[in-house]
């Protein structure tokens, strides 16, 4: 279940940090709200994660899910042109 949680802390992460780039400084509220309420439960679900998996178990899979994803985007990117 735990992995799940961080998935889900990944997930909301992501979500936060797109909605950040929309918010265009905080000026727009729809995109802004997303950021707030995306980047708490990510810090949540992270928080319920760490309760089971050590702190260094989870830097190590995040940032390879981190390094996975954004190598997906710039392969998306660069294939279409």
């Amino acid at each position: 279940m735990h992995y799940l949680y961080l998935m889900a802390a990944v997930l909301a992460e992501t979500i936060g940090t797109t909605a950040l780039q929309a918010s265009q400084q905080f000026t727009r509220l729809l995109p802004s709200v997303i950021v707030v309420v995306a980047y708490a439960a990510s810090f949540f679900l992270m928080s319920l994660t760490l309760k089971y998996m050590p702190v260094g178990i989870v830097y190590a899979m995040v940032g390879a899910w981190h390094r996975a994803d954004r190598r997906h985007r710039v392969y998306r990117i660069w294939s279409t042109h």
